[in-house]
């Protein structure tokens, strides 16, 4: 049996610690020395032309050709040396005398939003401080709309790779030095190289969960429509009812089931006179207590639900696999220090009692912060707001939440945003926040969708602006590259007049259930740039089918949908549909050539009828395991109803109900495999009871060299994501 990956490993890890000198607008230390760096760009990468980038076409002693040189003060200069180089015979001296600045700047290479770039270089610093190495994006009238800079430390020639995808509004991108520094200093610049990164590629190998439609990542092609089926609104269920509240709880936060606690716990914010990181719980997810912690002094008094002041927004973390009992709960959020706001983790044994990380802050930059756990994977995700001429979002992940790496674009408004706002009467559209978190065989966003209707800067970033946001949803399979074919709201606000009529945001994490999935949402009855004590805000849940965000359907006229070439290891084909009176789905199985597979054709596909979750489709006379370790695709034919997503299961792994781990059912001491032990142990008195046995017994199994740390980590999500125990459906086996 060939067991496969769930999800792709992300790229970014291997690139971080070449991001981790990286500050906006200051000083770092780089990576070590190396080698010269290549000229040409890696396999699969383009490198985009620059006049004169290793200063070999001027004469020693003069500007450099094709580089605008400009410079304040007395003394300073750009000037080509033959005196030393990296590579080749020239290079550049930037002389910096204090009180002075030096700046020279490439030629200039036209660009598109999102085009992801980076620049590489090779500094050295000969005395003082060094100069700075950016990558500096342009509007149309040459002002700045963003940049990244760079620089060293130490002697000899040292490597730098600075990367910033292209911001929205941005025409054009240049290669700048830059020496300002009070101190001045003399630095010596070679080999700049403007790269553009290898296009997201595509990988056949299908993991063992399921495949969603959100975007057209496994599609070659298709005559379906996609739908995006906005959920079920419940609420509000927690409303501000205490001082510390105000009239504005906010759901920037987290709720989860915690299986060691027994209840679903909420962390959200309350405003009044400041924010604060308040504290909810609940044992049916719909009915909420605040409990009184005496924690936190609040006008005299710690009779509250207050967990920490001054802060807000981010989220919280359950972390069951952290050897350190005191880091079992992780929280990323944005603190104040006087005027100073950072993002800043804290660690707790309890969701209660929090203490600061030792690294601070955790990722640069502050204001908006999202933060989930990718448990399969062990990583922590975090997509943070950085300075970049609008509201755009960058991924940053971490293994121990202390030490994350530099902040990456992710994702901001684009054309089709733009459009889409002024189409409703808006002036622009920007990205207010972007949850992310596993899902299925990906990762799947809920951007916050701001439509600006008045503010003072336009392309600004200012508290001031005003308009409304509503949420959509997005799919990646690396975190890096977020795809949005369709821009429909995926809940909807109430209508005039309702408490949620203005605004709505999510928290930063799912409850999934075998049945359904649910996230808990903020509304505001008033427009972003109301004053706060004159809008409120409450928390209410909005509710989905499983997968059910989005489907592809066809109406009464059958059509197809072909699946791109699919790597699998699994024995059968599993589907989430619902059709209609006289609506089927079926589906054949094609080789390379996009010939049916002998026995997998449309004739002796059986029909899947009626609303199903998790129904096997099935050929007459052939079993899917059959077709082994051939390539396939997949072609669906669907009349008259959804197909919500696929899923190629194995039958011999871990599941429970319809939550699979992907690891091997194998047999242990006595023959008897770990999903027999598990059960040995029913009926479990609640979802908590059982997710804590199948805890204890995966431990035990990992202990006794059955299951590795990410086998048992694998089968314990599968048992959090389960059904199982929970009131509002029957114990499946």
């Amino acid at each position: 049996m060939r067991l496969r990956h769930r999800r792709r490993g992300i790229a970014l890890f291997a690139a971080a610690p070449l991001l981790l000198g990286v500050v906006p607008g200051g000083s770092a230390q780089p990576a070590a020395p190396a080698a010269p760096a290549a000229q040409a760009a890696p396999a699969g990468e383009t490198q985009h032309p620059i006049v004169n980038p290793s200063f070999e076409d001027s004469a020693p002693g003069t500007a450099p050709a094709g580089w605008t040189v400009s410079t304040t003060g007395t003394g300073g200069s750009a000037l080509v040396t033959d005196a030393d180089a990296s590579t080749g015979e020239q290079s550049l001296r930037v002389v910096q005398p204090a009180g002075s600045t030096v700046t020279a700047v490439s030629s200039a290479t036209p660009v598109v939003q999102e085009q992801r770039l980076y620049i590489t270089g090779r500094l050295e610093l000969e005395a003082g401080t060094s100069a700075s190495l950016m990558i500096y994006y342009r509007k149309a009238d040459g002002t700045r709309m963003t940049d990244r800079q760079i620089q060293v430390t130490g002697t000899g020639w040292q490597d730098l790779r600075l990367p910033l995808a292209a911001p929205p509004y941005a025409t054009d991108v240049v290669i700048m030095v830059r020496a300002n520094s009070a101190a001045g200093g003399t630095t010596l610049v070679d080999d700049m190289h403007l790269v553009e990164e290898e296009p997201e590629s595509y990988d056949p190998v299908l993991g063992v969960q399921q495949e969603l439609f959100i975007d057209d990542y496994r599609i070659e092609s298709t005559d379906l429509e996609r739908v995006v089926h906005p959920g079920t609104k419940t609420g509000p269920v927690l409303t501000p009812t205490e001082p510390w509240e105000g009239v504005m709880t906010q759901i920037m936060g987290s709720v989860f089931w915690d299986p060691s606690y027994g209840k679903y716990r909420m962390y959200y914010v309350g405003i009044n006179a400041g924010w604060r990181i308040l504290y909810a719980e609940s044992d049916d997810g719909t009915t909420w207590e605040k409990p009184d912690l005496g924690l936190v002094d609040y006008q005299g008094s710690k009779a509250n639900n207050i967990v920490l002041a001054p802060a807000g927004g981010g989220g919280v973390v359950y972390d069951p696999d952290d050897a350190d009992p005191n880091r079992r709960y992780k929280m990323l959020t944005l603190v104040w220090s006087g005027s100073t706001r950072t993002y800043r983790a804290f660690f707790s044994p309890d969701g209660f009692v929090w203490t600061p990380s030792p690294v601070a802050p955790a990722i640069p930059g502050a204001d908006v912060v999202t933060v989930s756990y990718d448990q399969e994977k062990g990583h922590f995700i975090a997509l943070t707001k950085q300075i970049y001429g609008v509201r755009a979002f960058f991924l940053s992940t971490s293994t121990d939440f202390v030490h994350w790496t530099y902040p990456e674009y992710a994702l901001a408004a684009d054309e089709l945003d733009q459009t889409i706002a002024v189409s409703h009467g808006a002036l622009e559209a920007q990205t207010y926040a972007v949850p992310a978190l596993p899902y299925g065989n990906d990762y799947i966003g809920f951007p916050w969708m701001f439509e600006i209707t008045a503010h003072d800067d336009p392309g600004g970033t200012g508290g001031g602006a005003d308009g409304t946001t509503d949420v959509q949803i997005a799919a990646s399979r690396d975190l890096r590259h977020w795809h949005r074919p369709d821009r429909s709201n995926v809940f909807l606000r109430g209508p005039d007049g309702s408490w949620d009529d203005s605004m709505v945001i999510t928290s930063s994490d799912l409850i999934v259930t075998d049945t359904e999935v649910s996230t808990y949402y903020g509304g505001w009855d008033g427009t972003h740039a109301i004053p706060g004590g004159e809008r409120k805000a409450a928390i209410g849940k909005v509710t989905w089918r499983k997968d059910g965000w989005v489907s592809m359907r066809a109406g009464a006229e059958t059509g197809t949908l072909t699946t791109r070439e699919l790597e699998v290891s699994g024995d059968s084909l599993v589907v989430n549909a619902v059709l209609g009176t006289g609506g089927s789905l079926r589906a054949e199985l094609l080789d390379a050539a996009g010939d049916p597979l002998p026995g997998f054709g449309l004739a002796a596909s059986n029909p899947v009828t009626g609303d199903q979750l998790a129904a096997e489709l099935t050929w007459d006379g052939a079993d899917f395991a059959a077709i082994g370790d051939q390539p396939v695709r997949i072609r669906f034919h669907l009349t008259g109803g959804d197909l919500y997503s696929f899923t190629v299961a194995d039958g011999a792994t871990i599941a429970f109900g319809g939550s699979d781990s992907g690891v091997e059912n194998r047999a242990g001491a006595g023959d008897r495999t770990l999903v027999e032990e598990v059960w040995s142990h029913a009926p479990f008195r609640d979802h908590g009871q059982f997710v804590r046995t199948v805890h204890e017994v995966a431990e035990r199994w990992r202990a006794t060299g059955l299951l590795t740390r990410d086998e048992a980590r694998s089968v314990r999500v599968a048992a959090a994501r389960s059904d199982v125990g929970r009131t509002h459906s029957e114990e499946t086996r």
